[in-house]
């Protein structure tokens, strides 16, 4: 794909993925926005941190064998859907509630406040009744109404007469459809676009384990690819791959796409698919619903749907959809003519996150998971259409700021928030310093999630990493390895936020400065390292 374009092209390329500007041979800087330091503000990612909250839905045993899956056999129902945005003292009886059965919510706190009370809010119209308060000192509630969806369920104190109370702590749950039985309900036949389940080799069943190791790929990646990520990651690790031809049109997964997931979900790996426009259409804002100003996209949003449709599926495991990339970014976000702002690009963007959400969700299959496309650290105060100019210095707290100003409810939508958080000694400059100066640009995505009003909100972190070589630093392979070791070790597997790491990049030789194996497939050192201290925990698979 990226090498059959020009080295003009490439380079452009190379910009809008990582969110660098860029120069070529000599003093003409290439038109990608986002500079890294001097007067360009830099571009790349924020990186997301989390510790899983909660378990995945333990379903019956539906589990194919092979690497095409094969019917697996009943689930009996599951215990719950991955964690949503939850404050500690919650629970559900039962954990993983389905539409229109009533459930209990109870809410525990060391301090015994009064006129206690829940408000629910959610698909259908739901209700709650104060029914218990026991031990010291939690409260129950009846939830009736309820339909398929997410719920919001709101513990307030002080409520009484015409005080509507205050809010003490909130929590959301994933209601399933009825019928479902759970997360783990479904059987190990596939999709609902009809294509068969995919089962693992591992002879592992039920939900995912948990696990933060992953790695990203530049397309689709191949059966090398797949086992380098298998064996780097381990049962549950995370890949992220690129589906580079979403248009309103589109009404079906290419052949490809399907092999893709399926060879994943076979060696145990979770996908998150990062879905974009043609690598050579950028311009997204053109495939809006005619006469909407760029605000509607609601025939992109089900084309998305047809191809998460047609894809296979695994039960009980999750199927992640990225919403394109970097979209605060000139190269992401392309105009025809004039000057566009970056807070018109986040306004725009924000609608397409919300159609696209709202469109994946309605297919009521907990498995599939919405994820807004990770920004570049250092974005556009606006672009020239049709040509290389752009003005740096927003980073990407403006175009959160905007997104949510014109959807104030967008990021309610997703289901995780996505970063790219690349080492960096600062916000949106500094990128690739090593390890001990790189704990700003580590941890940005804390910053990120401030601006959405989300600070608990579970994350994955779809491009992070050091390159070997930037703007006159030259570091060394085991240099790289070392310092990315030392990110699992103080971050990545620590901060109470991350589900999922996918460092940029695993193979390809237009990235071969980022890469952790080399294009025959040999690892470098830091594909070793990381997977030598991986494989140095109690009970890791996949170490042979």
């Amino acid at each position: 794909m990226m090498r059959d374009v020009t080295w003009s092209g490439l380079a452009a390329v190379t910009c809008a993925f990582l969110g660098f500007a860029c120069t070529t041979d000599g003093s003409d800087a290439d038109s990608g926005p986002g500079g890294l330091g001097g007067t360009t503000s830099a571009g790349g990612g924020g990186q997301g941190a989390a510790t899983q909250g909660g378990s995945w839905g333990q379903g019956g045993s539906a589990q194919g064998g092979s690497a095409q899956g094969g019917v697996g056999g009943t689930a009996q129902g599951g215990t719950g859907g991955m964690p949503l945005n939850c404050d500690s003292g919650f629970s559900f009886s039962p954990s993983s509630p389905v539409a229109g059965t009533p459930f209990v919510t109870s809410y525990t706190h060391s301090e015994p406040f009064v006129y206690v009370a829940l408000d629910v809010s959610g698909a259908g119209a739901p209700s709650s009744v104060h029914t218990d308060t026991t031990g010291s000192y939690t409260w129950e509630f009846n939830v009736s109404g309820h339909q398929a969806g997410v719920l919001t369920a709101r513990f307030l104190k002080d409520k009484n007469g015409g005080n509507p109370g205050v809010e003490v702590a909130k929590c959301e749950v994933r209601i399933q459809p009825s019928g479902s039985g759970g997360t783990g309900g479904a059987s190990g036949a596939g999709g609902t676009g009809g294509t068969a389940g995919t089962g693992g080799t591992s002879g592992m069943g039920g939900a995912p384990p948990t696990n933060r190791y992953g790695i990203g790929y530049v397309g689709t990646g191949d059966n090398t690819d797949h086992d380098l990520a298998k064996n780097l990651a381990g049962p549950g690790g995370h890949v992220l791959v690129i589906f580079a031809d979403i248009t309103p049109g589109r009404q079906n997964a290419d052949q490809g796409w399907k092999d893709a997931i399926s060879a994943l979900y076979a060696r145990d790996l979770i996908p998150v698919i990062r879905m974009a426009p043609p690598w050579g259409n950028r311009n997204v804002r053109n495939m809006a619903d005619s006469g909407s100003n760029h605000r509607s996209y609601n025939d992109l949003a089900k084309a998305y749907r047809r191809v998460i449709e047609d894809l296979p599926k695994r039960a009980d495991w999750p199927m992640y959809v990225h919403v394109h990339n970097e979209t605060n970014l000139c190269y992401e976000w392309e105009c025809d003519s004039g000057t566009i702002t970056g807070e018109t690009m986040a306004r725009e963007y924000a609608h397409l996150v919300a159609d696209v959400a709202d469109e994946l969700h309605a297919i009521g299959d907990s498995r599939i998971r919405v994820t807004n496309g990770a920004l570049a650290p250092g974005g556009v105060v606006d672009c020239q259409c049709g040509g290389s100019g752009f003005t740096p210095g927003w980073t990407s707290i403006e175009y959160l700021n905007f997104m949510k100003a014109e959807v104030p409810d967008v990021f309610d939508k997703i289901d995780v928030f996505s970063t790219h958080s690349y080492p960096a000694s600062g916000k949106g400059f500094g990128f690739f310093v090593p390890y001990d100066q790189a704990g700003v640009g580590l941890k940005y995505f804390e910053d990120e999630l401030a601006a959405i009003g989300k600070p608990n909100m579970k994350v994955l972190v779809t491009e992070t990493g050091w390159t070997i070589s930037h703007e006159g630093m030259n570091h060394s392979r085991d240099q790289v390895g070392d310092w990315t070791v030392q990110a699992y070790q103080n971050v990545w597997e620590t901060h109470p936020n991350i589900l999922g790491v996918m460092p940029f990049i695993l193979r390809d030789s237009a990235w071969d400065n980022f890469a952790w194996a080399q294009t025959n497939g040999s690892p470098y050192p830091v594909y070793n390292k990381v997977r030598a201290h991986r494989c140095s925990k109690p009970g890791a698979q996949n170490c042979n």
